[in-house]
């Protein structure tokens, strides 16, 4: 599977955002997006951790783990975003996304992201983060 990232117009965001019961549609965009990056491997290969020239957006690993981790507060513990940005039928697909995630973390800790896409597992996170991506659009 490969999916190109790329700003999505107004329309786009509207059919993810829209009317899901959610309190905050922008943060939900934002793990949305997110859930997009770790289910997509050729995008990590091509993207995650490479400043191009004349692009202004530098993507990696670390960024998208902040967003679901920090800035959304989705992982450890999904069942707290229920209602602000998550729906709990998206609650377990995110908890494995979580516990694949977290083993990792664990493990590697703040290594470059080479090091999570060569590792031996981290086609567990991918497949995680399908269906947590799958689960989101539902």
């Amino acid at each position: 599977m490969s999916i190109t990232i790329s700003p999505l117009e107004a329309l786009e965001a509207d059919a993810v955002t829209e009317t899901l019961g959610v309190r905050y549609p922008s943060l939900r965009l934002d793990v949305w997006v997110a859930l997009t990056a770790l289910s997509d491997p050729s995008h990590q290969a091509m993207h995650w951790g490479k400043d191009v020239a004349g692009d202004d957006d530098f993507d990696s690993l670390a960024e998208h783990l902040a967003c679901l981790y920090d800035e959304c507060e989705i992982l450890p513990r999904p069942e707290r975003a229920v209602g602000s940005i998550l729906r709990a039928c998206e609650v377990p697909a995110m908890r494995m996304l979580g516990r694949q995630l977290g083993t990792l973390i664990l493990e590697l800790g703040d290594a470059p992201d080479a090091f999570y896409l060569s590792h031996p597992r981290w086609f567990d996170v991918v497949i995680a983060a399908e269906a947590a991506l799958v689960a989101l659009e539902s």
